[in-house]
């Protein structure tokens, strides 16, 4: 029930998303459906960075197309690349979905690489 309820919250929420499909990813739905679904297309081993990169994709896909351009050209007058900078709400709300899947039992923390976060379940179910 848990894993229906955050591949596919339409099925419990009808107003979180318009969209009914199983795996497209939407910025209407609710952050831990989204850290989730890209939680699957990872394997053993999660980069917390790449993670948190692909989250703030999805939830403002306009900036992440921006950067990308900006990247390509010149970085910007005080010398930071934009990529350093993600908005603090965005991060807060990445780092309370991460949580909520530890605590779901979905991620743990390793030792090896401070970095990453393990994936303890496998597949779709």
């Amino acid at each position: 029930a848990i894993q229906t309820a955050v591949s596919r919250p339409d099925y419990y929420l009808p107003s979180a998303s318009g969209v009914t499909e199983k795996t497209r990813l939407d910025a209407n739905m609710p952050d831990i459906c989204i850290a989730y679904q890209l939680h699957l297309e990872c394997g053993r081993l999660i980069n917390l960075y790449d993670w948190l990169q692909a989250f703030v994709a999805v939830i403002q896909p306009e900036e992440a197309e921006s950067e990308e351009e900006e990247e390509s050209g010149s970085k910007r007058k005080s010398g930071k690349s934009s990529k350093q900078e993600v908005d603090t709400v965005l991060h807060a709300h990445f780092i309370q979905a991460v949580s909520e899947l530890q605590f779901l039992g979905f991620i743990k923390p390793t030792r090896r690489k401070t970095d990453h976060v393990q994936r303890l379940t496998w597949g779709a179910c």
